[in-house]
Order: C-alpha cells, then structure tokens, then sequence
C-alpha cells in the first residue's frame, strides 16, 4: 500500500530513524518503522492482522472514520484508509493507500 502523511513535519520525522527516535523514544521509533514497513508491503488493508503485534482496528467516539495499529502499549499510528481513487474508505479489502494523521497515547 501506498503510506502518505497529513503533516508534512510528521513525515519529515518517518525518513529518519534518529529523527523518530527523538521525538518518540527508541521502543516507540523501532514499532513505527515496523508498522509502516507492514503497511507498505501489504496490497490492501485487510492483510494487516488484528491481533498483536499490529493489533489493526477502527477507531469510534471523535476519531470516527480512522484506523489505529499499536506501537507501544499506550501509543498508536493513527490514519484514515484510502481507496484506489483515493477517495476514504472503511472498508478494508478496498483500502489501498492510508493516509497518517498522528502518532499518540489516547488512552489519557
């Protein structure tokens, strides 16, 4: 799948393991790379699995319409899925292209 960013800062800090690392700690740096590694080699959305590592699920409440993968034990990837017109979609055999919002600890 096709991994693009909503924030270009975001994305600056993705081309870099040094640069993730600082912002986010080294655990947390490695998980991400992982992540988007995984993401990037699947065709589409239901290739990533639901139980952990990955742990891939919807998000409900304010974040309605986004997917989250874990990172950490609190942190997630959080990114909405897009289809092959690039259009959001929720349904995950058709989502080919994702597309990051945040990395964050929602639980607070």
């Amino acid at each position: 799948m096709q991994v693009e960013f909503e924030q270009r800062q975001l994305e600056k800090s993705f081309k870099s393991l040094s640069t993730l690392t600082r912002r986010f700690g080294r655990r947390a740096a490695n998980n991400l790379g992982k992540r988007i590694k995984e993401l990037e080699v699947a065709d589409n959305l239901s290739q990533i699995s639901h139980v952990p590592p990955p742990r891939l699920h919807a998000l409900t409440g304010n974040r309605r319409g986004y997917f989250a993968v874990m990172v950490t034990a609190n942190m997630r990837l959080v990114f909405s899925g897009l289809n092959h017109e690039g259009e959001k979609s929720l349904v995950k055999s058709e989502i080919t292209a994702v597309l990051v919002k945040e990395v964050v600890d929602y639980h607070d």
